[in-house]
């Protein structure tokens, strides 16, 4: 994706990620006042995919389990054993009872905090203004592909890592990525 933030030129104080893919050096050249064509546009999104972050989903069983591993519920689940050890069924009870029905009620809130993250990210899909065969036209940013040709104007949320090729100054606001309270000026 062309057209949006200069790229730093400080060196990085951090080795990137594993998982970081560099495609400065293996971008496809394309025509800023063209933009991709449609074969081009196929063969990138096959070569790098969509513009997506592939979001793995456990299984309900799972995050039910899950609910039994960490310190505390660690924690009780000794406390239960050394109860049942002693011989003190009551209290071996009362702490299971109290162990599942902790798990229960953190399975519950994580079920509805995921059903909540599902909804918020079909209900920020967006468009943004493209270039491709020489038009203009929005498209949905989950089909954007490296090499396309975004045109900004203010207010635009820049949907991809992107290079920036020409325009105006621009200033970014990256306070919510970073935390400055000041926007950067390019």
């Amino acid at each position: 994706m062309f057209l949006a933030v200069e790229e730093d030129n400080n060196p990085p104080t951090e080795p990137p990620a594993d998982d970081h893919v560099d495609l400065e050096d293996q971008s496809p050249i394309t025509d800023p006042d063209k933009g991709l064509d449609d074969a081009s546009v196929e063969a990138s999104r096959a070569k790098y995919g969509s513009n997506e972050i592939p979001v793995h989903k456990s299984p309900l069983y799972i995050l039910f389990l899950r609910q039994f591993v960490g310190f505390l519920p660690l924690l009780i689940e000794i406390v239960a054993l050394v109860s049942l050890g002693v011989g003190d069924y009551i209290d071996f009870a009362i702490i299971t009872a109290l162990l599942f029905i902790n798990a229960s009620i953190g399975f519950r809130e994580e079920v509805h905090a995921r059903k909540g993250l599902e909804e918020l990210a079909h209900a920020i899909d967006s468009e943004i203004s493209t270039r491709r065969n020489g038009a203009s036209s929005n498209i949905n940013t989950k089909e954007l592909v490296v090499g396309d040709i975004i045109l900004l104007v203010g207010g635009t949320i820049v949907p991809a890592d992107t290079k920036w090729i020409k325009g105006d100054i621009l200033r970014i606001d990256t306070a919510s990525m970073t935390g400055e309270p000041i926007p950067r000026k390019v």
